[in-house]
């Protein structure tokens, strides 16, 4: 059975859908920061460094 990484994608796109909704670059109190500890964290469950990770993950086109 051949790997493949559409749940992670899957993950990333979400992650990052949710950070657009919430991020909001000039403000000290939207940061990624509380983003990852208000949304990401109690949803998903992983840790802030791997929330950076998918954050910086180029999801490949909507076909998954």
């Amino acid at each position: 059975m051949a790997y493949n990484k559409k749940g992670y994608y899957k993950r990333a796109k979400a992650l990052q859908e949710l950070t657009a909704r919430y991020y909001e670059p000039e403000r000290h109190d939207r940061c990624y920061k509380w983003v990852w500890r208000k949304y990401v964290y109690p949803q998903f469950g992983i840790c802030y460094h791997s929330y950076l990770r998918y954050l910086h993950t180029a999801v490949p086109g909507e076909a998954l």
